[in-house]
């Protein structure tokens, strides 16, 4: 039997970050995470390195660091069904932090759900 298509994550991302002479590098996921389907935990891979930006190699004292960590993705269903049970309603959703995204947006990054007690 093959696998389920969702049973992989097909997404990562990585940024960086430069600081005087060093760049710092993040990596959040690789394509190939395994996802459970049935529970909705993802296990990324995670990265972080620092580097050098003149010499291109790990800047002394700070070690890469690679770990895998599971999380849990709610649905948005999921955080409106808990908040309702909660006394809470939704009253926004956004795709950003700053609020500036919808959720469907192409830039969306994030789920932010706004709850309010009722």
């Amino acid at each position: 039997m093959g696998k389920h298509p969702s049973s992989s994550d097909p997404t990562g991302d990585a940024w960086d970050r430069a600081f005087e002479d060093k760049r710092v590098l993040v990596e959040w996921g690789r394509e190939g995470d395994a996802f459970d389907v049935k529970t909705h935990v993802v296990t990324r891979t995670v990265g972080l390195n620092v580097v050098d930006t003149v010499k291109g190699t790990p800047v002394k004292g700070w070690d890469p660091v690679e770990e895998r960590v599971r999380c849990r993705i709610f649905t948005h269903p999921e955080v409106a069904l808990i908040g309702d049970v909660a006394g809470f309603d939704v009253v926004e959703t956004f795709g950003d932090m700053k609020g500036e995204h919808g959720l469907e947006d192409e830039d969306a990054q994030n789920m932010v759900i706004v709850l309010k007690k009722r």
